[in-house]
C-alpha cells in the first residue's frame, strides 16, 4: 500500500495549504516577501513556493548573484515609489524568514493530533484487514506525521518496523535501515517506509539519524535539525542521502515483485513514477488509485497522456473506473480508480470496491 492520504485526519494537500497559510498571512504588511510567494498565481501550491525558494537561493549562490553585487554600476531595484541598491544580504535573509516560517507552519500543521485517533482506527482497522498475510504489511508513505505508528501503539496488535533500531547504551532509537521484524514479538509487522521522512526524526551532530516521538523542530542542542524532505518539486536533493536513498531502493525493490498496490491520496508527482510503470509493464499486476482526483492524476501526471475530449466530462463525474494498461512488449496490467475521498463515511463503500478490483479477472 502506498499512502499519501492525510485528509481524513483534518491535513491539508499543499495547494489548500498555501491557501491556508494565505489566508492567515494576507494582512500581515510587515512579511511582504512571504506574502509576494503566497498570494502569486504561478504558485499552485506550497510545493512550487518552497521550489521557487530553493532555486532563487541557488541563483543567487551562483554567477547570477554576482550580477546583482559584483557590478561597479550597483543594480537598483524599484518597489513601490521606492528606489534602492540591491541589498544581497537582507535579501536572503528575507528568503530565509519566508522559508522558515513555512516550515515551522508544516510542523504545526501535519504533527498528528490525537484528536483524529477514532477516525484512524475506524478507516485503518478496515484498510489493514485487506493487508494482514503472514509476511506483514507494506506501506510506503509521503505523510510527515505519525499516523501509523499511532494506530499501532493503540491496537497493540501491529507492530511498527521502521528502519530504527534501539541503541541499548544510549536509548535512542538510530536509523539502521534494520527492518528485520523481532523474533519474538507477537502481532501483525507494520513495515512502515516514510519516504519524505517523518516530524520526530532529526539529525545528531554526528550526522547520526534518530527518531524522537516528538513531532516538532528540535530544541534541544543535541540536534543539528530535522530530518525531512520539505516539500518540493522533483527531483528532491535530499532522496540521494540516508536515510531517504535506502527507502526508495526498498520502494523499488519492493515494487518489482508485488502483484496489487493501492494508492491512496497520492499525484504522482514524484520520479517514484517509473517504480509503478515497471510494475504495470511486468503484465498481470494491479494498481488501484484512490483520490477524489484519480483519474487525471493517472493521466496527466502516471501515464502523461491527455484525456481524451469525448470523456472529460464523464470522468470528472465518474466514481470508479477501469483500464487495461497494455506494455510495449505486448504485456497486460490493471488500472482501477475509485475517484471518492476516503474517510469515515466513504471506508465502508470503498472496501467493497477494493475488494471487487482485487478479485477482478481480467483474463489477462
Amino acid at each position: 500500500m502506498c499512502a499519501g492520504a492525510s485528509v481524513p485526519y483534518g491535513k491539508l494537500p499543499t495547494k489548500e495549504f498555501k491557501e491556508l497559510l494565505w489566508k492567515k498571512y494576507e494582512s500581515a504588511y510587515e512579511r511582504d516577501y512571504l506574502r509576494d510567494f503566497l498570494r502569486n498565481e504561478n504558485f499552485k501550491d506550497i510545493e512550487h513556493v518552497l521550489q521557487s525558494i530553493k532555486e532563487i537561493r541557488n541563483f543567487l549562490n551562483g554567477y547570477g548573484g554576482l550580477f546583482f553585487t559584483g557590478s561597479s554600476s550597483p543594480l537598483h531595484l524599484r518597489r513601490g515609489n521606492n528606489i534602492q541598491t540591491f541589498d544581497m544580504n537582507f535579501f536572503k535573509n528575507e528568503m530565509e524568514s519566508v522559508e522558515k516560517t513555512i516550515q515551522k507552519e508544516i510542523f504545526d500543521h501535519y504533527r498528528w493530533n490525537d484528536e483524529s485517533n477514532d477516525a484512524l482506527l475506524k478507516i485503518f482497522n478496515r484498510l489493514f484487514t485487506l493487508f494482514e498475510p503472514k509476511d506483514g504489511i507494506h506501506i510506503f508513505t509521503t505523510n510527515y506525521d505519525n499516523a501509523v505508528e499511532t494506530f499501532c501503539t493503540i491496537t497493540q496488535s501491529h507492530k511498527p518496523i521502521d528502519g530504527f533500531k534501539l541503541n541499548i547504551r544510549g536509548r535512542i532509537l538510530e536509523w539502521e535501515n534494520d527492518f528485520s521484524p523481532p523474533d519474538s514479538d507477537a502481532g501483525i509487522d507494520v513495515f512502515l517506509h516514510k519516504l519524505h521522512g517523518s516530524l520526530d526524526w532529526k539529525q545528531q551532530a554526528s550526522g547520526k539519524i534518530v527518531k524522537t516521538h516528538e513531532e516538532s523542530q528540535p530544541t534541544d542542542p543535541r540536534y543539528q535539525g530535522n530530518s525531512l524532505i520539505y516539500p518540493t518539486l522533483s527531483p528532491k536533493e535530499e532522496e540521494s542521502t540516508e536515510p531517504y536513498k535506502s527507502i526508495i531502493e526498498r520502494f523499488e525493490t519492493f515494487m518489482k515483485t508485488v502483484d496489487v498496490c493501492i494508492v491512496i491520496g497520492y499525484s504522482f508527482r514524484d520520479h517514484l513514477n517509473h517504480s509503478f510503470m515497471e510494475m504495470l509493464d511486468r503484465g498481470k499486476t494491479k494498481l488501484i488509485i484512490i483520490s477524489p482526483t484519480s483519474i487525471s492524476n493517472l493521466y496527466d501526471n502516471l501515464l502523461e497522456e491527455n484525456i481524451p475530449d469525448d470523456k472529460k466530462e464523464n470522468f470528472v463525474q465518474s466514481t470508479v473506473f477501469t483500464k487495461n494498461h497494455v506494455s510495449v512488449l505486448g504485456n497486460i496490467s490493471r488500472i482501477h480508480c475509485i475517484q471518492k475521498p476516503l474517510d469515515q463515511d466513504t471506508i465502508e463503500a470503498i472496501i467493497l470496491d477494493i475488494r471487487r478490483m482485487i478479485n477482478d479477472d481480467p483474463s489477462f
